[in-house]
């Protein structure tokens, strides 16, 4: 994407969005989804082992 940006800016037509914030807000949002879906594993193995005692 850097040299379509460079590209635009020399053309003066259009700014491209900076890809990089839109990229690392996603990774983010998947990384905290992520989190919320390990907890509820985790909480569930915690539940079987001590249903297995």
């Amino acid at each position: 994407m850097k040299i379509l940006d460079i590209v635009a800016k020399k053309e003066n037509k259009c700014q491209l969005p900076d890809y990089s914030i839109i990229a690392n807000k996603r990774n983010s949002q998947i990384i905290q989804r992520n989190e919320k879906v390990s907890q509820i594993y985790i909480s569930y193995g915690k539940a079987l082992y001590q249903a297995n005692e």
